[in-house]
């Protein structure tokens, strides 16, 4: 090939050409494989199949002075960190494979539960006309966990924004989180007609 191009005096052109080119490898070894997809969560360690993308709307950082306690919380693309006066920490959020989920021994395994405690099993599910995402422990197998929504709530005449934080069995409002700390504050414990109190 090489003697042809020079026999046709396209020697320069092929050294132009080769100048511009880039090489993109498109071979996967098991390394490098694994490496993006655990960035992604979809590598099925302790049945992980990927991540759960929490909507835009959700994300960024809410505040409350609900239940006599001031916290936060900040939603990423796909993971949550929660703070209050007591507490704080960072969850990633997966999808969980089913299958893994109906082994009783995952639950139980000590080694299991400490390399998935800073994971959370997400889910969405429509309740009284909004979409909420469900969080779970990683190995967690009975209670109904945190679920968050997004709704318009009016406060003093305006339409605002807020993040509305509830758990168990009916899904019952627990906290209202505001986008700044001063209206958290004005609005501490406020109850509102549209959210399911128990």
């Amino acid at each position: 090939m090489a003697n042809y191009v020079n026999q046709e005096g396209q020697g320069k052109l092929v050294n132009d050409l080769a100048a511009k080119a880039q090489v993109v490898d498109k071979r996967s070894s098991d390394s490098n494989s694994s490496a993006s997809t655990s960035n992604s969560g979809n590598d099925h360690k302790y049945g992980r199949i990927g991540t759960i993308d929490v909507p835009s709307e959700m994300q960024g950082t809410w505040y409350s002075a609900d239940n006599d306690s001031d916290s936060t919380m900040t939603f990423g693309p796909h993971s949550y960190t929660y703070s209050d006066d007591d507490n704080s920490g960072t969850t990633q959020l997966y999808k969980q494979d089913p299958q893994w989920a109906q082994d009783e021994d995952n639950y139980t395994n000590e080694g299991i539960q400490n390399a998935t405690k800073n994971w959370g099993k997400a889910s969405f599910f429509n309740m009284n006309g909004s979409r909420w995402l469900n969080i779970r422990g990683w190995v967690q197998n009975a209670g109904d966990g945190s679920s968050y929504t997004v709704k318009t709530e009016t406060i003093d005449g305006k339409q605002v924004k807020v993040l509305v934080s509830a758990g168990g069995a009916g899904n019952w409002v627990n906290a209202v989180y505001y986008q700044s700390k001063d209206m958290a504050q004005q609005n501490a414990d406020k109850k509102f007609d549209d959210l399911n109190y128990q």
